[in-house]
């Protein structure tokens, strides 16, 4: 539910409740309007979240108060985040209790940003927590990007990439929510959603604290709204300098549908763990 004018200020208010076999969890936002053409806000959110992955499970409550708005042309977005919880990563249990800055900046620019055939997107993310009172230190890095070009009438040449890195006094207090997994319908296709990342001495993935994935995709259409793509993505998520490359390949239908793209893909994991996963997307490109 949102309430988008609580008030004559343009105050908003948002609850929202899920369920779902793999995540399932509460939230409540409250966001106080500032005036300006920068379009800023103030904004608190609590959460609780119950999260089963391939290789994770937690129960975390959050807290954050935060500012946003337009910096240089950049979606800008500066946080204070409260994180606290019990998590099992790898057969693995711990519990963290963390208190964090995190500063969030974004930018996007596209002929058609509902199908667009030139256009670029980049994000980056940085967090860190001084640690103490039994909590471990830890600094984030994470860069993001996209880019496309249309060739002719019917092609386009899609890629995006990603790198993360986190240096921490203790990896393993880190909830998996601040470590780096890969796999999944926006990372590495025909891998589980974070199914990917370094392991333990009894082989369960543990995430990782480094991060690097690239795709590339070749469209080309085949009606006004009908095509098909063909891609590649590798990567992996890993601790230190331990990077071993998966890779996979797979072949997809794209429909310019009236809220963007929705691709339906078939992805073929050339690596452990193998096999043949089908993925939805539904949104913009970029």
């Amino acid at each position: 539910m949102e309430r988008r004018w609580v008030n004559d200020r343009g105050d908003k208010l948002k609850l929202e409740a899920n369920l779902s076999q793999r995540q399932s969890g509460l939230a409540a936002a409250y966001e106080i309007a500032i005036p300006g053409e920068q379009r800023r806000a103030w904004g608190m959110l609590a959460g609780w979240r119950d999260e089963q992955t391939t290789s994770s499970e937690s129960q975390l409550s959050s807290l954050a108060l935060y500012l946003r708005g337009d910096l240089a042309g950049w979606a800008a977005r500066a946080s204070l985040n409260f994180l606290s919880g019990d998590f099992e990563v790898g057969g693995e249990r711990g519990n963290s209790t963390l208190l964090y800055p995190e500063l969030t900046l974004s930018r996007r620019d596209a002929d058609d940003y509902t199908a667009p055939r030139r256009g670029w997107s980049v994000a980056g993310t940085l967090r860190a927590s001084p640690g103490g009172g039994g909590s471990s230190r830890f600094a984030t890095v994470e860069l993001s990007g996209a880019w496309i070009r249309g060739f002719g009438e019917e092609w386009r040449l899609l890629t995006r990439g990603a790198v993360g890195i986190t240096e921490t006094t203790s990896f393993g207090d880190l909830p998996p929510q601040l470590r780096f997994f890969a796999g999944g319908d926006r990372s590495l296709r025909g891998y589980a959603w974070q199914a990917l990342g370094s392991r333990n001495a009894v082989g369960n993935v543990i995430g990782g604290d480094r991060m690097l994935t690239a795709s590339v995709e070749l469209e080309r259409r085949l009606t006004p709204t009908l095509g098909v793509a063909g891609f590649v993505d590798a990567g992996n998520a890993f601790v230190g300098s331990d990077f071993e490359v998966a890779t996979a390949v797979g072949l997809g239908l794209r429909w310019r549908s009236p809220v963007g793209t929705v691709r339906v893909d078939a992805a073929h994991a050339l690596d452990e763990p193998g096999g043949v996963r089908f993925h939805l997307i539904i949104g913009p490109d970029l």
